[in-house]
C-alpha cells in the first residue's frame, strides 16, 4: 500500500549508479550528472517509479554515506523509490579491494554475517542496523533488501545442499536481521531477496513460506530468459511462488526480470540484435506485466537499464522500445490502483 491505495510498480536494476570515483567502484564510474541523467531518462519515459541498487557497506557506511545520499537524493527529486540491496550472495560489490570474491555459505548465514568480512569495519549485522539507523525517517527508500539472490552456496560445481539445515539458517539469518533492523527503523518494509526458483534452503513451496514466514514483509521471484508469461513449474515457477508468499499473507514483487536482446519468437536466442528482437522483447515483457500483476505482483523491475551500453544480452538503453513497453504498463497501473 501507499497512501492509501495498493501500489503496483515498474522499474529497473542498475547496480553501476553507486559506483563513483573516489569512491568505491563496481562496475563504471557514475557521476553525478549520470546518476541524474539515467534516473530522469527511465523515469519520463519507462514510467518507472524504483530502481533497484547495491547500498552494500563497501560504499560508505557510518561517517560516510555520500555515494549513497546522491542516488537518494535525485531519486526523491523525481518522485522514484529506491530498493538498497545490502549484500550479494556472490560477493559482487560487497568485496573489499583486495580480498576475494566469496559466496555467502551456510556458515555464513549461521554466524559469518555476526562478524566483519576481511577489508570491512562492520559485521554485515551491525552495517545492516547502521544503514537502517541513519536513513529510518527517508520515504526515498521502497524497502530495504538484505541479500542479492538469498540461497546456502556452501559448496558449487556441483553445489550440495543440506535443504532442511539452508532453511533454518536463511529463517534465523532474515528474523535476526530484520528484527534487529525494525528495532531502529519501524517505517519500511524488510525484504529478503531470494531468487525463487528451487535455490538451496528455499525450495518447495514448505520451505519457501518457512523462510518468509517470520519477520520478513516481502517476498520476491527473479524471472530470466523464458518466453511465457508466468514460467516455472508446479514446485517452484512464478505462479506457485505468488501463491506461497500470499498464503503467507505477504506481497511478492519480481526484483530481476531479464530477457535477451537478440531474442527469437520460438524463446531462443540469436546473439544479433535487430529492430525486430527488441520489438519481440518489448512484446514479451508487456505480456509478463500483465499476467504477472493480474495474478498479484506487487512490482516489476527489469534487469538491467545501462545508457553507456550496446543494447545487447539483458541490457537496456535509451530508445529501446521496453522503455514504452513498461510506460504503457505504468500508466495502466496508476490507472488502475490510484497511485
Amino acid at each position: 500500500m501507499l497512501d492509501g491505495h495498493v501500489w503496483q510498480f515498474v522499474g529497473y536494476d542498475d547496480y553501476r549508479l553507486t559506483s563513483e570515483l573516489p569512491g568505491f567502484m563496481c562496475g563504471d564510474n557514475t557521476s553525478d550528472a549520470e546518476v541524474a541523467s539515467i534516473l530522469t531518462e527511465i523515469h519520463d519515459n519507462s514510467g518507472a517509479t524504483v530502481i533497484r541498487v547495491p547500498f552494500e557497506q563497501t560504499y560508505g557506511g557510518p561517517g560516510n554515506w555520500t555515494q549513497l545520499d546522491r542516488v537518494l537524493t535525485v531519486a526523491a527529486s523525481l518522485g522514484m523509490r529506491v530498493v538498497p540491496v545490502l549484500a550479494d550472495e556472490y560477493g559482487a560489490c560487497d568485496t573489499f579491494a583486495g580480498q576475494p570474491q566469496l559466496n555467502k555459505t551456510l556458515s555464513w548465514y549461521q554466524a559469518g554475517y555476526k562478524q566483519p568480512t576481511p577489508g570491512a569495519t562492520l559485521s554485515y549485522r551491525d552495517f545492516a542496523v547502521a544503514i537502517a539507523t541513519h536513513y529510518a525517517d527517508d520515504p526515498t527508500i521502497a524497502f530495504w533488501q538484505l541479500m542479492n539472490e538469498a540461497s546456502d552456496s556452501t559448496s558449487v560445481n556441483p553445489e550440495t545442499c543440506d535443504e532442511q539445515e539452508a532453511a533454518v539458517a536463511l529463517r534465523a539469518f532474515a528474523d535476526d536481521v530484520a528484527g534487529a533492523m525494525k528495532a531502529v527503523d519501524p517505517n519500511h518494509l524488510i525484504n529478503l531477496g531470494t531468487i525463487g526458483s528451487g535455490q538451496c534452503g528455499a525450495s518447495g513451496s514448505a520451505d519457501y513460506q518457512y523462510v518468509h514466514a517470520g519477520l520478513i514483509d516481502i517476498c520476491e521471484v527473479h524471472d530470466y530468459g523464458s518466453i511465457a508469461a508466468i514460467p516455472g513449474d508446479q514446485w517452484n515457477g512464478i505462479q506457485t511462488r505468488i501463491n506461497d508468499c500470499h498464503a503467507d499473507g505477504k506481497p511478492i514483487w519480481a526484483g530481476e526480470e531479464g530477457l535477451d536482446a537478440s531474442l527469437q519468437p520460438n524463446g531462443t536466442t540469436s546473439g544479433v540484435v535487430t529492430p525486430a528482437s527488441l520489438a519481440l522483447r518489448a512484446a514479451t515483457f508487456t505480456a509478463k506485466m500483465q499476467a504477472q500483476f493480474a495474478q498479484g505482483l506487487a512490482g516489476f523491475v527489469v534487469w538491467e537499464f545501462n545508457p553507456s551500453a550496446a543494447d545487447t544480452g539483458w541490457t537496456i538503453t535509451p530508445g529501446d522500445p521496453t522503455e514504452g513497453a513498461l510506460a504503457a504498463e505504468a500508466a495502466a497501473l496508476r490507472a488502475q490502483n490510484g497511485v
